[in-house]
């Protein structure tokens, strides 16, 4: 009776030191993370999501996070992507573009994972990063291929670019001109 209880006394401080590691894993871990019921609505969000969001846990919690982040850049689609993925009892991966606290609009990756116990799904997990500096990133790096096109497209001289191998991989139209192929 008395390892008995020295064992029901180990395994309580050992579940209790996994529980406060796991807690201090949710709550410093560089990622945002919101936890929703069965219903949608959140139920926890950690320290990176009020840094990411700008919205505390006092503003969010029983709410949905399509009504939380709704802008008009946002159709709701990836949220019922994502609903309908997690029915199935699977995870789902999307964009979305929200509202942050402060009104400005961020874009941001989002996993969403089943939270299930046996084959009932209880609720979701949403792991969030934000991505707007690299959707900048990209949206430049568009325009700017954009004006080199139209810049080498209408050049007079002869343009031409050439891979590592040493063959030519782009030559401007000017070439028919200059050197009198039609």
């Amino acid at each position: 009776s008395d390892e008995l209880s020295q064992l029901k006394s180990i395994k309580s401080t050992f579940e209790t030191n996994v529980t406060n590691r796991l807690s201090l894993a949710m709550e410093q871990v560089d990622e945002s993370i919101e936890i929703l019921d069965a219903s949608g609505k959140v139920t926890y969000v950690n320290q990176d999501f009020e840094n990411l969001t700008g919205y505390g846990a006092n503003q969010v919690l029983g709410r949905e996070p399509e009504e939380i982040f709704k802008n008009d850049f946002e159709n709701g689609e990836t949220y019922r992507l994502a609903a309908k993925a997690l029915q199935a009892g699977e995870s789902f991966h999307g964009v979305l573009v929200v509202r942050r606290a402060n009104g400005a609009l961020a874009h941001q990756e989002a996993t969403f994972s089943p939270l299930q116990v046996g084959d009932e799904v209880q609720g979701c997990v949403t792991v969030r990063r934000d991505i707007s500096r690299q959707v900048r990133s990209e949206v430049a790096l568009r325009e700017s291929e954009k004006r080199y096109r139209v810049l080498a497209e209408n050049a007079t001289d002869i343009i031409w670019t050439a891979g590592m191998d040493g063959l030519i991989d782009y030559c401007s139209p000017a070439v028919k001109r200059v050197l009198g192929i039609s």
